[in-house]
């Protein structure tokens, strides 16, 4: 577990919840937490949502640096959008 991880243990503790109870609260995956808690990249997405659970900021947890990582969370073109070279004229 890194510092990271260590802050946002040392809170949902302090909140009184587990890790499941967090995640409910969070609308993320309990493996989403466990992920987090143990050092490893969650989407920025899914920060904001475990910090707003825990009624602290991101840096509080993550301590201002975005842990980020590929996922459904993050930026993808959307249905429709117009792909580098298909001409829609």
């Amino acid at each position: 577990m890194d510092d990271d991880g260590n802050r946002l243990t040392a809170i949902r503790q302090a909140k009184g919840l587990t890790q499941v109870e967090t995640a409910a609260k969070a609308d993320v995956c309990p493996s989403t937490v466990w992920t987090a808690e143990h050092g490893r990249k969650v989407s920025a997405r899914s920060q904001k949502r475990i910090a707003a659970a825990l009624g602290v900021t991101t840096a509080e947890i993550f301590g201002g640096g975005a842990i980020t990582a590929s996922g459904p969370d993050d930026r993808r073109p959307r249905r429709g959008s117009n792909v580098k070279g298909e001409n829609r004229g």
